[in-house]
């Protein structure tokens, strides 16, 4: 294997529609920064340690997708062009959890989470759960371990609060959105295990943005700050009037899209590393 085909196998890059594993990393730093407290050795094994359970995790979902269902990625090119037997694809496929053992152990909470962030990636896709076959496991699963990375991150050099307990509702609510997304995805893209039909999934779509508006209000009488998300919940309402769902495999790559307005949680961690938050 090159280089280029291990960064693809692993999805630390992407490759057509798949997006990269590295993308809900970004959650980490987001906990680093709202805990306004940095340690660059402690920070630094710690993101190893999530990247690791990512990278691993993505790889065995792809490698599950293609001998259960069939479907076509990177996984199944390595094992339909014999560049790799089946057996390596899938013993490879949990090598990157070794990196767990780079995880602090100066605090147990970080740990606990970490450790349940690993099972649920694990049984997402492992044949015998597989929750992501489950339609409303499936669909809760991704925003549960993306709330998790952040407060694994947070807990880190932080103590639990309300405000970002308020976050992280914020955050679970933009996933479910996201999740959504990933739904519309499949359904333009004809995927065999199609669980949502198209007025559903925008219903969806709609429903998430607003439950975060009005989360948002609430929680703004606790720190006018979740303004914002009020803001931004505006935006991918708006940007949903405009949207043409044969875009979305182009847009899922776009993380600068309106669709997305990911600038809402770069925006908090700016203002949580200045202190405002």
């Amino acid at each position: 294997m090159r280089l280029i085909d291990i960064l693809f196998y692993y999805r630390l890059l992407n490759w057509r529609d798949k997006i990269s594993c590295l993308r809900p990393l970004a959650y980490t730093f987001l906990g680093y920064a709202m805990a306004a407290q940095f340690e660059l050795g402690l920070a630094g094994r710690n993101a190893l340690a999530v990247a690791g359970i990512l990278a691993g995790s993505y790889a065995l979902n792809d490698y599950f997708d293609y001998v259960l269902n069939g479907e076509k990625n990177f996984t199944s090119n390595l094992i339909e062009s014999g560049q790799l037997s089946g057996r390596w694809v899938y013993l490879l496929g949990w090598l990157p959890l070794v990196l767990c053992i780079a995880i602090p152990w100066q605090k147990v909470t970080p740990v606990i989470l970490l450790l349940v962030l690993l099972i649920l990636t694990i049984i997402y896709s492992l044949p015998w759960i597989r929750l992501k076959d489950r339609k409303i496991w499936g669909f809760i699963t991704p925003p549960v371990c993306a709330v998790i990375i952040f407060l694994q991150g947070y807990t880190l050099f932080g103590n639990f609060n309300a405000k970002v307990l308020m976050l992280a509702i914020l955050l679970f609510l933009f996933h479910l959105y996201v999740e959504a997304l990933h739904q519309l995805a499949d359904y333009v893209s004809d995927n065999d295990k199609i669980q949502m039909g198209e007025e559903e999934i925008f219903n969806l779509l709609h429903l998430f943005p607003l439950l975060s508006l009005i989360s948002a209000v609430i929680f703004s009488f606790y720190h006018l700050l979740f303004l914002l998300t009020v803001f931004f919940s505006v935006v991918r309402l708006l940007a949903l009037r405009k949207f043409d769902p044969a875009e979305i495999l182009r847009i899922r790559k776009n993380i600068f899209s309106p669709l997305w307005s990911i600038y809402e949680f770069a925006i908090y961690g700016v203002l949580g590393l200045t202190g405002c938050f």
